[in-house]
């Protein structure tokens, strides 16, 4: 008869951005698999074989049940490991880094993901050029840039019904006038209340600022107190905010029945 398989206890798995961290069932050690060189995917594991990493121990296990996050989840929920282990500067570049890929959610989705949904996209060919001059545009944006864009494109919510509209909703990006920072009274015009609140919330927040401190000469050192405010604060705005727009980063879930591009 087949051996039976051996996994991995899924309940002490450590998985963050970057790693998967089971344990070996065999020798009892934590092994660090690295998702880009390990795995060399990024997909979440539903499942997978792996030899343990020791050299006494060398078996092989199964894993399964990873985290299935959005990047900027991922990014957020690190925290925990990094606070527990007082890495407390990486702790801001993770929050800033999260906030600006949350940013780049927003506009993917709202900008490409509805109109995928909406049955704009001609053809495979045609969908991908825009996603990558909607990537070659992010890439150029700073953390205000892109979170002044979020608030302007809300704020306007624009009607989109061509692939022209969508492109010009992409040159926009990189159209100081459309990514400066407006008027802080025109976020009163926001509803519910809870939403303007929260936008409200992401105008003030200074974490750009901060990240700033810990990146540049002066390698700013925050204090566990620094950390916690900023990371509660992450948290009330990113997570509340997107209670209200429930964006998925995965575009085949905005698929309409029966439309498929070639």
């Amino acid at each position: 008869m087949p051996e039976e398989p051996v996994y991995a206890d899924n309940m002490r798995h450590i998985r963050n951005y970057e790693n998967f961290c089971p344990i070996c069932p065999h020798c009892e050690k934590r092994n660090y698999f690295n998702r880009a060189d390990d795995f060399e995917t990024f997909r979440p594991i539903a499942h997978m074989i792996v030899s343990c990493q020791f050299d006494d121990c060398r078996k092989e296990f199964h894993i399964n049940a990873d985290l299935v996050n959005s990047k900027y989840e991922y990014l957020i929920y690190d925290c925990s490991e990094l606070m527990k282990h007082k890495q407390y500067m990486y702790c801001i570049l993770n929050l800033c880094q999260a906030c600006e890929a949350y940013f780049s959610l927003y506009i993917r989705a709202k900008l490409v993901f509805d109109s995928f949904q909406k049955r704009i996209f001609e053809s495979l060919e045609q969908l991908n050029r825009v996603l990558n001059d909607l990537h070659d545009n992010l890439s150029q944006l700073s953390y205000l840039r892109l979170r002044n864009f979020v608030i302007n494109h809300f704020l306007i919510s624009p009607e989109i019904n061509s692939i022209d509209e969508i492109q010009e909703q992409v040159r926009l990006l990189l159209n100081r006038d459309f990514t400066n920072t407006p008027p802080r009274e025109n976020l009163n015009v926001i509803g519910p209340d809870d939403l303007r609140r929260r936008f409200l919330l992401l105008y003030d927040f200074d974490i750009h600022e901060i990240r700033n401190k810990v990146v540049h000469a002066s390698a700013y050192r925050p204090s566990r107190e620094v950390v916690d405010n900023y990371y509660n604060k992450t948290r009330e705005i990113i997570f509340g905010i997107d209670r209200h727009f429930r964006i998925d980063d995965d575009i085949n879930n905005y698929r309409p029945q029966n439309y498929y591009l070639v």
